[in-house]
């Protein structure tokens, strides 16, 4: 956890070095569609469905030249998923909703085309640190709702970090920006150690971003 701590702070103190170091800055937001990847869990694999979300962020480029560069971010990210399963012949609608920071630092190659466009893909670790959640089910009519418990003892929910690598690609017009990309939770949030249960994140995002700075 130490350490982990300490990545934070100086992936911090990255992102909001001085101005004048700093070539562009990308303010972004849009829509999230999370998943989970579950395994174990006594055989007992719910039907997991997307769930709408949506993120928010800032993101900082350090060029190295003129097609590469460093871009560490920070972004608020709703992430979590629904499912719906019928266990002994109830039926359990229910939905996670899990809200993190996310501080992913990206390698970013981009490509001049013609007219002032460019495409860009990017690759790079994030860590991921819970915030809030909330989980909402419907179990056999009866309403349940939830309050996400943050720890890694065995009465909590999800730990409260994780770490991952996300994927993206996208294209810029002056200086708007249009990204996809894909996380890929790669630590088991799952608080849970009976059965050799594990739940990792999985986040597709569509972006939509303002490019300003030198």
């Amino acid at each position: 956890m130490k350490n982990k701590l300490t990545f934070l702070l100086l992936l911090t103190a990255t992102l909001f070095i001085s101005h004048s170091q700093a070539q562009t800055f990308t303010a972004k937001a849009g829509l999230n569609l999370g998943n989970v990847k579950e395994k174990g869990g006594g055989g007992i694999n719910p039907d997991y469905n997307m769930n709408p979300g949506f993120h928010v962020g800032m993101a900082v480029a350090f060029p190295i030249n003129t097609w590469l560069a460093v871009e560490p971010a920070l972004v608020f990210d709703q992430k979590g998923a629904k499912y719906k399963q019928t266990l002994l012949g109830t039926d359990i609608d229910a939905s996670i909703r899990l809200n993190y920071i996310d501080i992913p630092v990206n390698l970013k190659v981009s490509q001049k085309m013609e007219n002032d466009m460019r495409i860009f893909a990017t690759a790079g670790p994030y860590l991921g640190i819970g915030l809030s959640g909330k989980i909402k089910a419907d179990v056999g009519g009866q309403k349940v709702d939830e309050k996400v418990v943050w720890g890694s003892n065995d009465d909590d929910m999800y730990k409260r970090t994780e770490v991952g690598v996300t994927f993206g690609t996208g294209v810029e017009f002056n200086m708007i920006q249009l990204g996809l990309s894909y996380d890929l939770g790669l630590s088991n949030t799952s608080a849970v150690t009976e059965e050799d249960y594990s739940s990792k994140n999985r986040v597709l995002r569509f972006s939509v971003g303002y490019r300003f700075g030198n």
